[in-house]
Order: structure tokens, then sequence, then C-alpha cells
């Protein structure tokens, strides 16, 4: 005995196989637009990028996830600062961040933005709201923006 599929079976089958395959096609671009970034970049997609990224790693920071901001740090950074000695050097108390600017140059950018946190001196009430500058530097490494740590 044969399998045979009527006409509404083939036809569902098909679509399957075709939305199946546009899927895979659409993770695909979306994986090489992810990978493509490069010091040829134009300016307007390196700005979107770095600046994701800074929200992406602020975000972690804000909440208190010292390992997902670390994730964020550049190669060459771990190298030099293992995860514990960056936890030890972090500051806990931000709540939030504002981009001032971004300027981007080759394979680095560098972003000045504000960021507001609270401090409680040794002796003393807790001071709210301090708003202070601070500028980043970020990399281009394997396609994507790494923050780099300071010396």
């Amino acid at each position: 005995m044969k399998w045979r599929m009527g006409g509404r079976q083939r036809a569902r089958v098909a679509i399957e196989l075709i939305s199946a395959r546009l899927i895979a096609l659409g993770v695909a671009v979306i994986v090489a637009a992810c990978a493509t970034l490069s010091a040829d970049s134009s300016p307007e997609a390196k700005k979107a990028a770095v600046a994701k990224r800074v929200e992406v790693r602020w975000a972690a920071l804000i909440k208190g996830d010292v390992a997902a901001s670390y994730a964020l740090l550049s190669p060459a950074s771990k190298a030099v600062l293992t995860e514990e000695q960056y936890r030890g050097r972090t500051r806990k108390g931000f709540t939030g961040i504002e981009i001032d600017s971004i300027d981007c140059a080759d394979e680095t950018c560098k972003v000045k933005l504000y960021v507001s946190f609270d401090a409680t001196p040794v002796k003393g009430h807790p001071i709210k709201g301090i708003r202070t500058m601070a500028t980043e530097t970020w990399v281009i490494d394997r396609g994507e923006y790494w923050y780099v740590w300071p010396n």
C-alpha cells in the first residue's frame, strides 16, 4: 500500500517548507548583518550599534548585574581584568544614563554620557541624584562593539 497525500496536504507541506526556508534565510541575513560591523561601516551604523551596546551595558549596571556588564568588555580588557576584579572595581547605585555624544573613527568610538547615581558617604546622609559626565571607549572586534576598560 502506497502512502498518498491529497491536494490540500501537498499544498500545506509545500507552504511549510517554503516558510521554513524563509525563516532560515531571515535568520541568516540577521546574523550576517550583525557580524559585518567593521571600520568601513557607515557612521550611522557605527553610532547605532555602539549606542545599543552602551544602553545594554548600563542597564545591566543599573540592575546590579555585574556579570552581564563584564560580558561586554573587550577581549583585551578581559585578558587583564578578571570578572572578580571587575566586580570589586565597579560602583553600585547607578540610577540612569543619558548619552550626550558618540564620535566614531575607524574601529573606535568615544561615547560621552551623563551617569546618574546615588551615594552614601561613610558618615552622613545618602545623597541622591548625583549626575556626572563620563567618557567611554568602545572598539569593534568580531563584528561587535566592546567596552574598553580604562587603565
